[in-house]
């Protein structure tokens, strides 16, 4: 049974990182859309000039990115400054691409909030910091805290479980109604429920990491928080 838990700790670690990837990708995303706005409410000529001035530079700049980064091996001094420069770079294509959208890129803006709170929540469920109750944690008895706590966060989970599944309910609907959220220049409609659909694949992934944490406390694998005091009467190793 550890190792089916380690297995699916590893590939959770794999989902984790590509999270934490999109959420870098959004939270950059959102940036340039606020600067974007800004931009279109001021540029004159619908501000075509100033996308393609961002997307030459985000090419040019990941181009030299690589080139810095991946010489010798990706060794030398120019690696962190590679790194910083391909993180200007696609912030500077993720602007000419806002530019480009126009006034449609307020209405990805308000979608990225929501993507980004819910894969934030995921991610702190995986590190147990979305919901917890420090204090009953610390003054549970310790022989049954284990046992308590995994009780508690199956729980959490049958929950979660409810909510993806009336989630992926409310986003069929929106697909039925078709609902759109805006419409491009070029006829390209973006349908309302895509974006709905980062609510229910966030609740199964909170889902699926309070299960690990079930089995965690289960097994006794849990992980010891870190700056976490030992309860009253237990003695730090």
């Amino acid at each position: 049974m550890r190792a089916l838990l380690r297995g699916l700790k590893r590939l959770d670690a794999v989902l984790a990182a590509a999270e934490t990837a999109l959420l870098c990708l959004l939270l950059l995303g959102l940036a340039a859309s606020v600067l974007a706005l800004v931009l279109l409410q001021n540029a004159s000529g619908g501000g075509a000039v100033p996308a393609a001035w961002a997307l030459g530079l985000g090419a040019a700049g990941t181009v030299a990115a690589f080139l810095l980064g991946w010489r010798r091996g990706g060794g030398g001094p120019h690696r962190g400054f590679a790194g910083r420069l391909l993180l200007f770079s696609v912030w500077a294509l993720l602007l000419g691409a806002c530019l480009r959208l126009g006034p449609a890129v307020d209405y990805l803006s308000r979608v990225s909030v929501l993507w980004i709170g819910i894969l934030g929540a995921g991610l702190a469920t995986r590190e147990r910091r979305h919901i917890t109750i420090e204090a009953l944690e610390r003054f549970l008895p310790p022989a049954r805290r284990r046992w308590i706590l995994a009780f508690l966060w199956a729980v959490a989970a049958l929950l979660l479980l409810i909510l993806a599944a009336v989630a992926w309910r409310y986003t069929l609907d929106t697909r039925e109604r078709g609902t759109v959220l805006f419409e491009l220049e070029n006829g390209f409609r973006f349908p309302g429920w895509w974006a709905r659909l980062i609510l229910p694949a966030g609740f199964l992934l909170m889902a699926w990491r309070s299960l690990l944490i079930v089995l965690e406390e289960a097994l006794g694998e849990a992980p010891e928080r870190p700056g976490a005091e030992p309860p009253p009467g237990e003695l730090r190793p």
